[in-house]
């Protein structure tokens, strides 16, 4: 099973007054070619959190645009992708995120390949593969309008009769102990709502990716962290921008 991750695009995100939209894009574009073209495709795509600010109607509208062009193109090479918001995705309603236009695109029956948005609360899923391949269930746990106990959704799998599956928790939550960088300073938004480690420690998934912190890096409990998509403020110049490929040719375990 091949996965590509990717987080933190901030397409929205102006240096100086200049807007980084296009650079950032190209940017996005080589993370979705390699889940396309490069060698063997992707079975999964997955962004795990903020396309955009959800002030500015402008910045909105061509993030989400973007990300609806990006899950179609994705759908019709029979790529499931999965898409998480993050902290600066939320609409005041208290019901919207910037990912909500993806959400009509779960219901697409063009191809085999889902799209699956985890906006409003968490979520599983169950991708199911023919052949040898093992089936996997993904847990999503999202940043989303809504409050919700995450460290009891992350318990209770076992209640949904897939228990025997390997699970894989993408999530856009805040780790404890982690080094504060740009989205803890000039990026900052929102209020905290904690990872739940003791939980991942108890329910040991097979594997575990977050977003929100834009220095890519493994942390201590080996919860992979992508980081962002480019460098977005001066504070990081010794990040290195990219994504995320994992390769898991025998099957999670």
């Amino acid at each position: 099973m091949r996965i590509i991750v990717c987080s933190d695009a901030h397409l929205d995100w102006r240096t100086a007054g200049v807007e980084r939209f296009d650079e950032i894009r190209e940017s996005f574009e080589q993370a979705v070619d390699y889940a396309i073209n490069e060698g063997r495709q992707a079975d999964l795509f997955v962004f795990c959190g903020d396309p955009s600010d959800s002030d500015d109607g402008r910045d909105v509208l061509r993030a989400s645009a973007y990300a609806v062009d990006v899950a179609v193109r994705l759908m019709n090479e029979g790529i499931t992708s999965l898409w998480i918001a993050g902290n600066h995705d939320i609409v005041g309603d208290g019901d919207t995120t910037t990912l909500t236009p993806l959400e009509g695109l779960e219901f697409a029956d063009r191809t085999s390949a889902l799209v699956l948005v985890a906006s409003k609360g968490p979520r599983r899923d169950v991708l199911a593969f023919s052949g040898d391949a093992r089936d996997v269930m993904l847990v999503s746990l999202p940043y989303s309008p809504k409050e919700y106990d995450a460290d009891a959704y992350l318990r209770n799998d076992a209640a949904t009769g897939f228990a025997g599956l390997p699970r894989l928790v993408f999530a856009h939550l805040m780790l404890p102990g982690m080094h504060p960088g740009s989205e803890s300073g000039e990026l900052q938004r929102g209020k905290d709502r904690m990872f739940p480690i003791d939980a991942m420690k108890t329910t040991k998934p097979a594997l575990v990716v977050n977003g929100h912190y834009h220095r890519a890096q493994t942390t201590p409990d080996g919860i992979r962290i992508p980081g962002s998509l480019a460098r977005l403020t001066f504070g990081e110049e010794g990040h290195d921008p990219g994504f995320l490929v994992i390769d898991d040719e025998k099957g999670f375990r």
